[in-house]
């Protein structure tokens, strides 16, 4: 008798122990982004923008002075982090530094460092708006002439200026062409990548992404942002993944705001002014009526594109603000004629 109540408490226990799962389940699966509140917070980032460009301008020039007391050999690669870096602030610096590193690299002998200015010129290019010029170039340093050693780079640079490409080109034809070699790049690149780095894991999940969209791939991207540092340039590019992939589903719109939200407050805190995240935003924003919160992410998005040197996102979002500077026009004029309205009424 005892034995059977036993048996009876534990299936209850069981069943209780499977409502709760069931339930809790549910509950995150229904579970909402709070928008105004992120919003509200990348509107502080936005607001501080000036204060995170200055501190990280400060630190690119403490790690030029350092060129100064470096050895020849620091000093190739103390020009070569420069380039990475300013790549995502100012493309003259980049291009500057990329002419000093190589000359540098030339005078030592360092054939593989000369070859890794060349390979990071390219990535620079489409940024100034030189794409065909960039494509061209790279095509022309066949896979066989690079160095073992630089071809991770060499992949990951196909992988940047073919996304360029994809980006910059109107026809459809042309996107699906440079969109299938950006692919094909990556596949190459993974060949060469540390498992181990959260790199080689964004870039298998990206190709993921880009193939079949899968739920499984976009949770996984989730869980790995969680463990990518807020302030870098991967942590932007991820969360920015994640919510172009949610956008593309129009039940999921909140989510993809939400993550592209996270990864403009990750561009700004980073100093990163070649971004697309805040444009997106300000886009997204103006088809939902927040007008006044458009038009600053996109003249602040213009503002930082002009002052990196980026000519391709200048152009990408100055296009978008004529609609949204005529509109914020109609509304002052409204109001305007509102408050006539008012003063009228109130005088009779």
């Amino acid at each position: 008798m005892r034995t059977d109540t036993s048996i009876h408490t534990i299936k209850l226990k069981r069943a209780l122990a499977l409502l709760v799962a069931i339930a809790y389940c549910s509950i995150a699966l229904c579970a909402k982004h709070d928008i105004p509140r992120i919003l509200d917070k990348l509107d502080k980032y936005v607001h501080n923008w000036e204060e995170y460009a200055t501190r990280n301008d400060r630190a690119l020039m403490q790690m030029e002075k350092s060129l100064s007391t470096a050895s020849p050999k620091q000093q190739v690669k103390t020009y070569e982090k420069l380039v990475c870096e300013y790549r995502h602030v100012n493309v003259d610096s980049a291009l500057r530094c990329i002419d000093d590193g190589r000359r540098l690299a030339h005078e030592m002998g360092d054939s593989i460092s000369v070859q890794r200015f060349y390979i990071l010129e390219y990535t620079v290019m489409p940024i100034y708006g030189l794409v065909k010029d960039a494509i061209d170039q790279y095509e022309g340093m066949s896979v066989d002439s690079v160095y073992a050693v630089n071809k991770e780079l060499y992949f990951n640079a196909g992988d940047l200026i073919y996304k360029y490409a994809a980006d910059f080109y109107k026809r459809p034809e042309n996107k699906m062409l440079y969109a299938d070699k950006s692919e094909q790049s990556v596949d190459s690149l993974l060949k060469y990548m540390d498992k181990k780095d959260p790199e080689y894991r964004f870039q298998l999940l990206n190709l993921e992404f880009s193939r079949n969209s899968s739920t499984k791939a976009l949770k996984e991207m989730e869980t790995l942002l969680l463990s990518i540092p807020f302030e870098s340039h991967l942590y932007a590019r991820t969360a920015a993944i994640i919510g172009q992939t949610y956008l593309k589903d129009s039940y999921h719109i909140d989510d993809g705001i939400y993550y592209l939200a996270l990864s403009a407050m990750s561009d700004i805190a980073t100093g990163n002014r070649e971004t697309t995240s805040l444009h997106r935003l300000g886009k997204l924003l103006y088809d939902r009526k927040d007008i006044t919160r458009s038009y600053e992410y996109l003249t602040l998005s213009l503002a930082i594109a002009v002052q990196s040197g980026s000519r391709l996102r200048s152009i990408e979002i100055a296009e978008a603000l004529p609609l949204v500077f005529a509109t914020t026009q109609d509304m002052e004029r409204k109001s305007t004629r509102n408050m006539t309205l008012v003063v009228i009424a109130l005088s009779i």
